[in-house]
C-alpha cells in the first residue's frame, strides 16, 4: 500500500476519534459547550481555625493568586456556578482547596472558558507550609516568607516573583514554573518535562535531575549544585567566577561547556549526564 494511502486512512481514523470524543464530551457536559457566558457567582470563606499553618491547593481550571493581608484568618474570594467551583475544608493545620468541575472543560480545552480569579488572603505574620498540585490552570504566589513549597505540575503555571522559603520542591511532568528571586535552605526540582526559570536562587544547595524539559537559573548562589540530564537542557549561571568552583562533570553522552576542574573555594558543582545539554556561565574575574 502506497504510504500516501496510508496517510489517509490514518487521517480518516484521528477525524473520526476526535469526532467521537466531541460527541462524548458534549453528552458528558450537558450538551453544551463550553463558552465564556457561564454565570459565575462570587462566593467567600473565613478559615475558622487561627492555628492554620498549611496550604493545600489543588486546581484543574481557572487562575489563584495569593496575597497576604493584615488579618487573623485566610480568607477565600471564589468563583462558583452550576458546573464548577471549590471544595474547601480545614484539616489538621491544613486549608485544603481543590477544583470541583461537573463541567467537563478539558473535552473542550480549545474553546475559552473565563473563570473569574480566586483570590487567597493570608495573614501577613504567619508562615504557611504550601503545596500546589496542577493538572492545569495558573498559580500566582504571592511575594513574602513561606515555610516548605511544593509544587506537583502536569500541567498549567505557577508564578512568583519574590519568595523566601524552608525548602522548595519542584516536579513537573508538564507546565512552567517562573520565579524572580529566591531564597531558601534546599533547592530540588525534577522535571519529565516542562520548564523551570528562576532570576537569581540563592540556597544552601541546589539540585535538579532533568528527564527532558528545561531549566534556566541566570544566577545561582550556592555552596553545592548537582545537575543530572538524562535529557533536555540546564543552563545555569554563577555568581561566582569559574576558577572559585571544584567542578566535577561525568558524561556518557550530550554536551556541556565546562570540565573538571579543582577550584579555589570550597564550592562544588556536580554534573552527570547521560543526554541532553548542561551549559554553565560564571561570573567575569
Amino acid at each position: 500500500m502506497k504510504a500516501w494511502v496510508k496517510g489517509i486512512i490514518a487521517g480518516a481514523v484521528i477525524a473520526v476519534i476526535g469526532v467521537a470524543v466531541l460527541i462524548g464530551g458534549l453528552w458528558l457536559n450537558g450538551w453544551k459547550l463550553p463558552n465564556a457566558n457561564y454565570n459565575f457567582e462570587m462566593k467567600a470563606y473565613a478559615s475558622e481555625n487561627r492555628d492554620l499553618n498549611v496550604l493545600s491547593l489543588d486546581i484543574d481550571i481557572g487562575t489563584v493568586r495569593t496575597e497576604f493581608y493584615d488579618g487573623e484568618t485566610i480568607t477565600v474570594d471564589y468563583p462558583e456556578c452550576e458546573d464548577f467551583g471549590y471544595s474547601i475544608t480545614e484539616n489538621d493545620g491544613t486549608l485544603v482547596i481543590v477544583t470541583v468541575d461537573n463541567s467537563f472543560w478539558h473535552w473542550f480545552s480549545w474553546l475559552p472558558v473565563n473563570v473569574p480569579e480566586t483570590v487567597i488572603k493570608l495573614p501577613k505574620d504567619k508562615i504557611y507550609d504550601t503545596q500546589v498540585k496542577l493538572d492545569a490552570g495558573n498559580v500566582k504566589l504571592a511575594d513574602g516568607n513561606y515555610g516548605n513549597v511544593k509544587m506537583n505540575l502536569d500541567a498549567g503555571n505557577v508564578y512568583v516573583e519574590n519568595m523566601t522559603c524552608k525548602a522548595l520542591d519542584i516536579k513537573l511532568d508538564a507546565g512552567s514554573v517562573k520565579a524572580g528571586n529566591i531564597v531558601c535552605g534546599d533547592f530540588y526540582a525534577r522535571l519529565s518535562a516542562g520548564t523551570v526559570e528562576i532570576n537569581e536562587i540563592t540556597a544552601n544547595g541546589v539540585v535538579c535531575d532533568i528527564s527532558a524539559g528545561t531549566v534556566k537559573m541566570t544566577k545561582i548562589v550556592s555552596p553545592e549544585t548537582s545537575f543530572k540530564a538524562s535529557a533536555g537542557t540546564i543552563k545555569a549561571g554563577f555568581a561566582g567566577e569559574q576558577s572559585e568552583y571544584n567542578i566535577n562533570v561525568n558524561k556518557s553522552a550530550g554536551t556541556c561547556n565546562v570540565d573538571t576542574a579543582t577550584g579555589t573555594t570550597e564550592k562544588k558543582i556536580y554534573v552527570k549526564i547521560s543526554a541532553g545539554t548542561v551549559k554553565l556561565d560564571f561570573a567575569e574575574g
